[in-house]
Order: C-alpha cells, then sequence, then structure tokens
C-alpha cells in the first residue's frame, strides 16, 4: 500500500500537498469548534471576561459587579487551565510547550521535517484548555504546530524524503493557518515566509499555496463567517493621513521591539526556575489570574474584543474619547504584553499572532488619537487599527508580506493595502534581525535544509588565507581548562563547541558540550575534578590555512560541528571559522560576482 502512495517526483508532492490540505482543514475546523465550544461553557458561568465585558465606563466608574463565587472563578480558571495544559504537553508531547511556531521552524531546519505523530493531537487539548480557561494567547503557533505535524504525519506515510518532507511540512501549516484565519493566501505566504528573516522558502510556495487552499475550501463547509472580521463600514484612507501611518510604523517598531524584550526575558525567567515543566504554566496563571480580576479584555484570544472595537462599539458605548483613549489603548497594549508573555513564556499553549493584532491593533488605535486630539484631522479610527494589526506582526516576527495580505484576507477587502505597506516596511526594516521566533535563520544559506543548495565550485575558489578577517579566538580554550572555568567561559560567549589546544597553542582536539550525553547529567557532581583533556574528541580535524572554504564546509557537515579550527601546517591554531561566517562569505562572494 505504501509503494502506491510514494513520493516519486513534484507531482506526488502537489498531490500530497493537496491530501495535507484537506487533514489540516478537518483538524482546524473541529480545533476552533472544540475551543469555542469549551469557551462558551466557561462563558455560562458569566465569568468577567475580556470578550465579554469591559471593566470601566468614563462616567460611572470602575464596573465590578463580582460576586465572590465568580471571582474565585476568575481567578483559578488561568491556573486550573496552565495546570492541565502543562501535565498534558509535559507528559505526551514535550514539544507543544510554548507558541509552537519555534518548534515547527526548528522541525524544518534541524530535524529534516519530522515531528512526533502525537504533537497534532497533544497540541490542540492543550492549546483548547489553555484559551478557553483565559489564558492570553493566540490559535496561529498552535495551529502551525497541528498542521505541521499531519502534514510530518503524511510524508511518513509517502516515503518522502528530507526535501519533499520539509515541503509537506509547511504545507501543512500554511493548510492550517489558512482555514483557521479564512486566509488561503495569507496562510501559504505567512507559512513559507516564517522559517526565515530575510527570505522565503520557494521550493514549498506551491505546496502551501495547494494547502491552504484546499483546507481553506473544506474548512467553509464548517464556519458560517467568509472572514475572521466583519466590518460595518467600507475602510478607506486618504493622504492627509499618510504622516500619521508613518508614526505608526515607528510605533510599531518600537513597542515591538519592547514588546519581544519583555517576552523574552519572561520566558528566560520561567526556565531558570526550578520548578517541574507541567507546574509552570499554571503559576503564570495566577499572575493572569489577577490581572483579569480588573482587566478582562487583555485575557483570551482578544478577537471578540477587537470585533467591537472595529465596529466602533467599544468608543460609542464607552465614550472614550481624547486623551483617556489614549491612555487606554496603551494601557490595554502594556497588559495584553503582560498576559501574553506570562500565558506563553511560562510554557502555556499558545501562538502569538492573535495577540499580535491585538497589540498592533491598540497602537494604530494610539496613532489615530494622537492624530485627532493634537492635529484635529479627522482620521478613520478603524482603518489605523487594521494597518497596525498587520504592521505589528510583519515587524516582530520578520514577515513582512505575511502580516499584509493575512490582515486583508482577514477582513475580506485589499482597499488599506497602500498605507499597510508603507506602515510594514517601516516597522519591518526598522526591527532588522529581531524576531519573536528565536529558530529563525537570517535566510536559506543559513539553513540546514539548504546546504547542499550551496554551489561547491564557487567555495573551492574562496582560500581561506583571504578571508582570514573572519576568523575568531573567543572559543578558543586549552586542554588543562577545568570544566567549571568552561562553563562560565559557555555562558559568557554563549558557546557550546570549542577549540581545543595544547599548552604550545598547537591543534589537540574539539569539544562540543551539545554532544557529551553523560556530562550533562553528573556536571555537577564531577565537575571541579575534570579538566577539558578529559571529554576532548581528537578526532575532529582541522583545516590548514591553506585550505578552501569547501575543506572547512566539509569537516563542519562531516563532524556536525557549528566552527571549525584553521591551523597552520605545524599545527599551530590561527582560529577558528563559525558556520554563520562561513555563510555571509558565501552569500558576499556570490553578491560581488
Amino acid at each position: 500500500m505504501r509503494q502506491f502512495f510514494r513520493i516519486t517526483g513534484q507531482k506526488s508532492v502537489y498531490i500530497a500537498s493537496a491530501f495535507v490540505g484537506v487533514l489540516s482543514g478537518l483538524f482546524a475546523s473541529l480545533f476552533a469548534f472544540l475551543l469555542d465550544w469549551l469557551t462558551h461553557i466557561i462563558y455560562s458561568f458569566n465569568l468577567a471576561h475580556a470578550e465579554k465585558t469591559f471593566f470601566f465606563y468614563p462616567d460611572h466608574g470602575f464596573n465590578l459587579n463580582y460576586t465572590l463565587h465568580t471571582a474565585i472563578l476568575v481567578l483559578l480558571l488561568p491556573i486550573l487551565g496552565g495546570l492541565l495544559s502543562g501535565v498534558v504537553t509535559t507528559y505526551f508531547a514535550p514539544e507543544a510547550l510554548g507558541m509552537g511556531t519555534d518548534s515547527m521552524i526548528e522541525s524544518f531546519h534541524h530535524k529534516e521535517g519530522r515531528m512526533n505523530p502525537r504533537v497534532p493531537f497533544i497540541k490542540s487539548i492543550a492549546t483548547i484548555l489553555t484559551l478557553s480557561s483565559g489564558g492570553s494567547g493566540g490559535k496561529e503557533g498552535p495551529i502551525s504546530q497541528i498542521g505541521a505535524g499531519l502534514g510530518s504525519l503524511v510524508a511518513d506515510i509517502v516515503q518522502a524524503g528530507a526535501r519533499a518532507r520539509r515541503s509537506l511540512l509547511l504545507a501543512g501549516t500554511a493548510g492550517g493557518l489558512g482555514a483557521i484565519f479564512h486566509a488561503p493566501l495569507g496562510g501559504a505566504l505567512t507559512a513559507a515566509e516564517m522559517v526565515y528573516k530575510e527570505d522565503v522558502e520557494a521550493d514549498a510556495l506551491i505546496p502551501c499555496i495547494l494547502s491552504s487552499s484546499t483546507a481553506y475550501l473544506v474548512s467553509q463547509k464548517f464556519f458560517e463567517q467568509s472572514t475572521v472580521f466583519q466590518l460595518k463600514n467600507s475602510v478607506s484612507y486618504n493622504y492627509q493621513e499618510f504622516p500619521f501611518y508613518f508614526l505608526l510604523g515607528f510605533l510599531c517598531y518600537y513597542f515591538g521591539k519592547w514588546f519581544i524584550l519583555f517576552f523574552t526575558k519572561v520566558q528566560s525567567i520561567f526556565q531558570g526556575w526550578n520548578f517541574p515543566n507541567f507546574i509552570k504554566p499554571a503559576i503564570g496563571g495566577v499572575f493572569v489570574g489577577l490581572v483579569a480580576l480588573l482587566f478582562p479584555e487583555v485575557t483570551g484570544t482578544g478577537e471578540k474584543f477587537l470585533q467591537r472595537a472595529l465596529n466602533g462599539e467599544i468608543q460609542a458605548i464607552y465614550g472614550i474619547s481624547g486623551y483617556f483613549a489614549l491612555f487606554l489603548f496603551l494601557l490595554l497594549f502594556v497588559l495584553k504584553t503582560v498576559t501574553t508573555s506570562l500565558t506563553i513564556g511560562s510554557g502555556g499553549s499558545a501562538g502569538v499572532f492573535g495577540p499580535s493584532l491585538f497589540l498592533g491593533g491598540m497602537l494604530g488605535g494610539m496613532a489615530s488619537v494622537i492624530a485627532k486630539v493634537f492635529l484635529s484631522v479627522q482620521v478613520s479610527e478603524v482603518s489605523f487599527m487594521l494597518v497596525g494589526m498587520g504592521a505589528f506582526y510583519s515587524g516582530i516576527a520578520s514577515a513582512p508580506i505575511a502580516g499584509m495580505i493575512m490582515v486583508c484576507e482577514m477582513i475580506g477587502s485589499y482597499e488599506l493595502l497602500p498605507p499597510l505597506m508603507i506602515v510594514t516596511i517601516i516597522s519591518f526594516t526598522l526591527s532588522g534581525q529581531i524576531s519573536i521566533y528565536k529558530n529563525q535563520l537570517l535566510n536559506r544559506f543559513s539553513s540546514p535544509a539548504h546546504f547542499w543548495d550551496m554551489n561547491q565550485d564557487i567555495m573551492s575558489k574562496i582560500q581561506l588565507q583571504t578571508i582570514m578577517e573572519s576568523f575568531r579566538r573567543y572559543a578558543i580554550i586549552s586542554y588543562d581548562t577545568t570544566i567549571t572555568k568552561l562553563e562560565k567561559l559557555s555562558e559568557e560567549i554563549h558557546a557550546s563547541d570549542f577549540v581545543v589546544t595544547d599548552k604550545e597553542n598547537k591543534y589537540f582536539g574539539f569539544l562540543s558540550l551539545r554532544k557529551i550525553k553523560d556530562y550533562h547529567e553528573s556536571r555537577n557532581y564531577v565537575r571541579d575534578f575534570i579538566i577539558v583533556m578529559d571529554i576532548t574528541d581528537t578526532t575532529v580535524p582541522a583545516v590548514p590555512i591553506s585550505g578552501t572554504l569547501k575543506d572547512a564546509f566539509d569537516i563542519i557537515l562531516k563532524e556536525d560541528i557549528d566552527k571549525v579550527p584553521i591551523v597552520r601546517n605545524d599545527g599551530f591554531v590561527i582560529g577558528y571559522l563559525r558556520i554563520s561566517d562561513l555563510f555571509n562569505i558565501y552569500y558576499k562572494f556570490i553578491k560581488k560576482n
């Protein structure tokens, strides 16, 4: 049976991609139904929740009509949801912890597109538990990982090779995104773009389009709405608004950078805590529950609150305007950042795309208020909010095309594309290589998925002695160094692979902390008694300075190391060449020639 479905060429990949799209569409529809169903059950308790109420009335003060029973539930639900989610992921599929997109990206670059087949099911359960209980997050990360898991599963069935497997992995991601966000083109472009900071995975673009469009068509049989957001009035823009769109671009960059720094800090704090992983999401839920008591708007997915804001209901019902509106948009941005970081950073299962729409919408609201209050210019607040939604995600995810197209398809209109393009490019360009996704690589030249795409003849023309300015010496250690000193140096320079020399600075061997299994398990007991010489691999060769870039590349591939030592004829270590520097040298050489 397997032989019948086996991948035999590009057409087979396309057929398999369409099949992945069908599975992703069905799974995404079931996922959305279960999430809405459980959320509705929780709403039936009449909880004050982000998507149900608003905490402040300017004319009447705080609206805190909590009973003791309701207040306890508001506090306990994020804790309980976090605990259940943590237990499910920790014990059944640890890869499902956190936002999900990063795991998918890592699988693409470093695992030949392989994923645990249990991930789609475990990730679905964990995400539903997290979001329905009031955790702050979105559906993008989970559905990316769920779809990717389905793509990897199909790749196993059809016995796909590494290249086809990676394409099917992204096809599954595209299918999940296209179905859940009603965005067939946006889902395809997002999946192909999110794996790099400055590139697009062109090999997988057609499989992604096939899968995303198929999944979208399947999902339309189950979803009532054709778009995620329904706009009461058509959106538009005029030229006098463009200076404030430029301002919005800078706001998206500045606050996006702050969001990433805060998110990363919270994540590192939770990772450093000596608690079992399944408890950490519950600890994050404690703080989310406390915020939810006063500010329920910043918990959950935030989609319904955004819908009300786009409809003008928030402004009309609560009469917010002027300086209070500016303060309120900023406050909601800060608090949504806090609750999202606590939910996902602690290990809760949710994505950042949904929160980024909320955050970008608040920044768009701020920009429109600034125009109205300070310069008395009449602008479309809804238009600014929508542009901010797309531009903010583009900046924090290094995905400019994806952010623009996704928002346009989520509202069913391309009317705002001109200002959206301008604001997005400003946000993306200023953000540089900052990204919320840690496993994103710069471009195809940086990815192991494309190592064999590099022209070996070109690499053979580049002599090492002509690029000595690229050699480094930070990760060079003597063989009599103790493990304690090695650990300290590793933390200081953020390196795990080291070039080891003898007392005369001649090459002795190579030490990779990543590969030493027993060392990590017993280092607390023996690190003061072991020196580097005892755990060094002396079989890893060095490259003579007379060699070429290809010689260095071959050793890196064969030995699975991230840097290669460069030596003189007498064995004296001149320095080492990192794999990232090797790619940059190759890329610059191509551009010059």
